[in-house]
């Protein structure tokens, strides 16, 4: 039998574990298979083992079901992501377009919606009453995302209240972005005294946060159900930090933190007492051997929850030797079962000069950082790095440089943001006032 006597559902099997580009190779050998670029399945496929095999996001907004799309829709999609990993797996990756607007002002937070080329940022407009700030924050869990619509939430401070606020972002009709309020809820601050604004977590009946109180350092969780607006309070009993950060998903809370107790925790509300948590595990602090800098990343992006961290830590090379520090940034995915967590796949990314801005894309595979390099005359220059986080067949990081082009980068002004499923990253400096600009750079 010859390759062009092979069935072509047989051919179509083989293609489901190639790459693309040896797909298309193989199909493209004789007339006969070429068909196979017009069946739906083909392509079908080729995203699945992007997904399933490399942990490549799709570059479409979350919830859009794929089976559904047209095959010139999927073309295009396979076509933009692996054109995206081919270019983020190279020392250096060079964008594809660049553009910059201008903003009439600064921004002091980016929030990304992914695969829509949508971000959401709070008012640069502060109101100050009796000399304390009211400035609302972009919680630093990721938003609750259904399809053609993406809930923020948003928490303020003030000397006498803690906002809560959830803003709705309908794209369905891509010619008309609406934005509104879906939820919002008010409470004292002389009851609670949190050191910073809250972090917010969301789901589609709940919405919690997570804070250390200023009077005992202690952390709680606070949440509430959509439908009744009651509040259930919950202290943990543990130091998380002064700026916690938390997550739901599945009905479970993460709660994550840089304190001295307990930095990570998982609970489930009692269904017995809506103001108890089921303890389902915390990793002990001493398992985190570096100080946590800046915010912790918490996700979900399907396929367990990732936690992402920005580290430094200080090693002697010898008893007598100088004190070096090492700047690390640290991955673990824990999927967990009923009771049962599992931190597998994790890795770290250790890196030789100072680094800051942590962003993670929503994938939980890819994270930008800005760093310090030495050139000439020991002049700092300050460019944007990846590092990429692969779980298979072993859990590795490895870290690419993001060519910037004309676009040039403070290291302490900076405000990045990543949609590691377009390819996307914003830009934006603080400090610029009615001349800040937008530069938005696509690898794909």
């Amino acid at each position: 039998m010859t390759l062009t006597q092979v069935p072509l559902d047989v051919i179509l099997h083989v293609t489901s574990f190639l790459d693309l580009y040896d797909s298309v190779h193989l199909v493209t050998t004789c007339s006969t298979f070429l068909g196979l670029l017009s069946v739906k399945d083909f392509w079908l496929k080729t995203l699945d083992r992007l997904q399933e095999v490399h942990m490549q996001p799709l570059p479409a907004p979350i919830g859009v079901n794929v089976s559904e799309l047209a095959i010139d829709a999927l073309r295009k999609l396979a076509l933009h992501a692996y054109s995206l990993k081919k270019n983020w797996a190279s020392k250096r990756a060079i964008p594809v377009q660049l553009s910059t607007f201008s903003l009439g002002d600064e921004y002091h937070e980016l929030c990304v919606i992914p695969g829509t080329h949508i971000i959401i940022t709070n008012s640069p407009r502060l109101t100050r009453r009796l000399g304390y700030t009211i400035g609302h924050f972009i919680g630093h869990s990721p938003p609750f995302h259904l399809h053609g619509q993406s809930f923020i939430g948003v928490s303020s401070k003030s000397r006498i209240h803690i906002g809560i606020t959830v803003v709705k972002v309908d794209y369905r009709n891509k010619n008309a972005v609406t934005l509104s309020k879906h939820y919002s809820n008010t409470l004292l601050m002389v009851d609670f005294m949190p050191m910073a604004n809250p972090t917010l977590a969301l789901d589609a009946q709940t919405i919690g946060m997570a804070f250390t109180s200023d009077l005992d350092d202690l952390s709680s969780l606070i949440y509430f159900k959509f439908q009744d607006g009651i509040m259930h309070h919950v202290p943990l009993g543990v130091r998380l930090g002064s700026h916690p950060n938390c997550l739901l998903h599945n009905t479970d809370f993460y709660v994550f933190g840089s304190g001295l107790d307990d930095p990570t925790t998982v609970l489930r509300p009692s269904h017995l007492d809506c103001n108890t948590m089921e303890l389902l595990y915390s990793v002990p602090a001493a398992d985190l051997i570096c100080n946590v800098q800046g915010h912790s990343r918490l996700l979900h992006p399907g396929y367990g929850v990732f936690v992402v961290t920005r580290r430094s830590s200080d090693t002697l090379a010898s008893f007598t030797g100088p004190r070096k520090t090492i700047h690390s940034v640290h991955f673990w995915n824990a999927t967990h079962s009923g009771s049962r967590i599992d931190l597998g796949n994790t890795a770290s990314y250790e890196h030789n000069s100072e680094m800051t801005g942590l962003v993670v894309g929503s994938s939980g595979r890819y994270a930008t950082v800005i760093d310090l390099e030495l050139g000439q005359r020991m002049r700092p220059t300050y460019r944007l790095g990846l590092i990429r986080y692969a779980a298979h067949p072993s859990p590795e990081t490895s870290f690419h440089r993001l060519d910037t082009g004309s676009v040039h980068i403070n290291y302490y002004t900076a405000v990045v943001a990543l949609d590691d499923s377009l390819g996307v990253v914003y830009l934006t400096h603080l400090g610029t006032g009615a001349t800040a600009t937008l530069s938005v750079l696509s690898y794909a």
